[in-house]
Order: C-alpha cells, then sequence, then structure tokens
C-alpha cells in the first residue's frame, strides 16, 4: 500500500516523454522507470466500454477523427494511437499494472463514474490493488459527487484549471483527499493553504527537476510528469533492473 505521507513521482499517461501517451507502451515505460503511481483518463465508447485516452476528440492522439463517444470498441481499436499502439480499455491497464504501482484515474468523459467505481470495486475485492493504492480524479465535480458513494472506499481529487481561487472551499465541499493543481499556477501561499485545510497537493505537468524540488519544499505531496524518471533525481537514487 501506498504511504499517502510520502512525496510521490506518478507517471503522466504513463511516461508521456518516452512513448505515445495513454498508451500500453507508455504505461510499460513508466513502470520500467519505478513510478509510484500512473495517471489516465478514460472516456466511454459509444457501445458502454471504458477506453484510456485523453481528448473527447480522435484528432490529436489517433489517426482518426470526431469524438470518442461516437466510436465503438471495434472502430477505437482499428486506430493508430502512435507507433502502431492502440486506444486501451482501462481493464487492460488495470491488467498490466496489476498491483505493481498505484493508479490515478481521470474520469474525463461524461458518465464515466458509474462504470469506473464498478470495475475498481472488482479490482479490490478480487485484487491485485489495495483501495490505498487508487485515486480517482476529475475537473468535473458532478462526476467526482456521482463516483463518490459508489466506490467509498477509494479515494477523490478534485482538478483545477489555472488560478486556483476558492480551491479550498470546493475541496471541502466535495470531501476530496487531494488537490491537483497546475504547477505554473501555483504559489507557496496555496499549497501552504491547502495543506492547513488537510488536503494533500498534487502539481502538474511538471517536467524540470529544480522546479519538482521546489515545490516540494512547499509540501507538494506529488509530482505528476511525463518522466518519471525524475523519481530517482529528486531522491538521489539508482534505479534498479
Amino acid at each position: 500500500m501506498l504511504c499517502w505521507g510520502m512525496v510521490l513521482v506518478i507517471g503522466h499517461r504513463g511516461a508521456a516523454a518516452h512513448a505515445p501517451e495513454n498508451t500500453l507502451a507508455s504505461f510499460r515505460k513508466a513502470l520500467e522507470l519505478g513510478a509510484d503511481m500512473i495517471e489516465l483518463d478514460v472516456h466511454l465508447s459509444s457501445d458502454g466500454e471504458l477506453v484510456v485516452i485523453h481528448d473527447d476528440t480522435l484528432d490529436r492522439t489517433t489517426d482518426g477523427f470526431g469524438p470518442v463517444s461516437s466510436m465503438t470498441l471495434s472502430d477505437l481499436r482499428e486506430l493508430d494511437a502512435g507507433g502502431g499502439e492502440r486506444v486501451p480499455m482501462l481493464r487492460e491497464v488495470l491488467e498490466l499494472i496489476g498491483g505493481q504501482c498505484g493508479v490515478d484515474i481521470e474520469l474525463k468523459g461524461e458518465g464515466t463514474a458509474g462504470p469506473v467505481a464498478s470495475m475498481l470495486r472488482r479490482s479490490v475485492d478480487e485484487g491485485p490493488f489495495a483501495p490505498g493504492s487508487l485515486l480517482v480524479t476529475s475537473f468535473n465535480p458532478i462526476e467526482l459527487m456521482e463516483f463518490a458513494p459508489l466506490c467509498p472506499e477509494v479515494r477523490i481529487g478534485i482538478l483545477v484549471e489555472g488560478v486556483p481561487e476558492g480551491v479550498v472551499e470546493v475541496g471541502g465541499h466535495l470531501a476530496v483527499r487531494t488537490i491537483g493543481l497546475d504547477h505554473r499556477f501555483m504559489t507557496e501561499e496555496v499549497v501552504r493553504e491547502c495543506i492547513r485545510a488537510g488536503f494533500e497537493v498534487h502539481a502538474w505537468t511538471v517536467n524540470d527537476m529544480e522546479r519538482a524540488r521546489m515545490l516540494i519544499g512547499w509540501g507538494v505531496g506529488a509530482i505528476i510528469t511525463d518522466r518519471p524518471e525524475l523519481k530517482w533525481d529528486l531522491s538521489g537514487g539508482e534505479r534498479g533492473g
């Protein structure tokens, strides 16, 4: 089980600096680099399958086009998500990770809360994930409010765009465990305010070691990065394997 009092290094969309984002190749690379957690994004296909992709359209990250929600799983699987990789299902990603590290699932698409809750309950009940190794986040408070009572053993976190005005009040209203902030808009005062209110602060997306060290000095609990190997630079240790 993860220790939430430690600074975590979370692989953003896997290891997006090294492999096509949100693909099995990217998640394998994040595992290889020793990420404490892997962050990913989920949408629903038109036939109700949970698929791992960031945008609500296919244009940027695949050779397809149009809304993800308009495509069946079979259609999505025909697309190239970069380097010959395919758009993976959430179930496949959880099987790949298999409890080797934690998982941070961002609810991107509308209606994803219920299906994700069902899948995570099975993952906890049947293994190999402990509830403390899972985190569900979203910019959409409605999805978080729907998810929370369906899977109360899994922590939830709110993500905030831009300047984090009123973030402590929002977090308290939603009863979240973590607050995810864009590091470019973070100040030490904001971080300290969140910590005093009982929240763990996650900073995204941090790819510079010196910036990461500064944020950790402010009390940030997790660094979300395209380069999970920052973990070894920050700790001064050596990566095994």
